[in-house]
Parts: structure tokens; sequence; C-alpha cells
């Protein structure tokens, strides 16, 4: 795995208390990541990663699972 794979499977672990089995397990459809969640993630992977996410410019797709928010970041496994 990636290193955002494995520290964002951390984040949700650690940060968010949600155990995720799979990095490409969808996030939004099972209900795992409601919107209280989604700006504690933001807020968090902002923080650990260093960066700013401009909501404006990203799609919801984007968090749609673990793999996912990797690629937006720029650092998908495979």
């Amino acid at each position: 795995m990636s290193y955002c794979v494995d520290k964002l499977t951390d984040i949700f672990s650690t940060k968010l208390s949600l155990q995720i089995d799979s990095p490409d397990a969808d996030l939004l459809n099972t209900g795992l990541l409601d919107s209280m969640r989604l700006v504690e993630l933001l807020l968090t992977i902002e923080h650990e990663f260093c960066i700013q996410i401009k909501l404006e410019e990203t799609d919801l797709d984007n968090f749609r699972s673990i793999s996912s928010i990797a690629l937006m970041l720029g650092d998908a496994p495979g």
C-alpha cells in the first residue's frame, strides 16, 4: 500500500474511530462518512498532510473511498 493509503487508514482508525475493511470500500454509500465526519476528515487531512483543500474545487466523489482520497492527494496505489 502507498504511504497515503496507510496514513489515511490510520486517520480513519485513530481520529474518526472508524475501521475501514478495504481502501476501496465506499464510505458514502455505506454511511460511514456522513457530513459531520466529512468535515472532521477534511480538517484532519489538512493538518496531517499540511495542505489546504479548497471545497469549491473538490468533488464529493473524491471522498468515496480511501483510495479515491489518496488519488486526490496524488498518491494512489497501483
